[in-house]
């Protein structure tokens, strides 16, 4: 799917599934199938992931913060600048890609709704 058109993505059957991975991952229970019947059993276990002491969360905004907290957990030493951020992409080749993006927002608002939830608990525990 995502070698596909962004506008063909959304409208792929699986394209909720797919936007929703990283939710799916920490609370499917894979024994089962997905559909959006199932979106509530998956979300419940996936917040209690986030909740759980001891299991470290973050979003991209907070990365510097995030990798400082892990280095300090492993107990790895501090790193002499500050991290850069490690992504593979490159954003000026995407741009036009990005682009595509802007004007369906209100669509694909509606369909992160399962996925926004647990980034709105990770996220309203950051201090910026």
């Amino acid at each position: 799917m995502r070698e596909r058109p962004p506008a063909e993505f959304r409208s792929a059957p699986g394209a909720p599934m797919e936007i929703c991975h990283q939710t799916i991952m920490l609370g499917f229970a894979f024994d089962r199938i997905y559909g959006p019947e199932a979106e509530q059993d998956i979300f419940d276990p996936a917040r209690l992931a986030l909740e759980q002491e001891g299991n470290v969360f973050g979003t991209t905004r907070l990365l510097p913060r995030f990798i400082d907290t892990m280095r300090a957990r492993l107990q790895l030493p501090p790193l002499g600048a500050a991290p850069v951020s490690r992504n593979a992409c490159d954003i000026t080749a995407q741009g036009p890609r990005y682009r595509e993006f802007e004007a369906p927002l209100p669509q694909i608002r509606t369909m992160i709704t399962m996925e926004r939830a647990p980034y709105d608990i990770v996220a309203g525990r950051e201090i910026p």
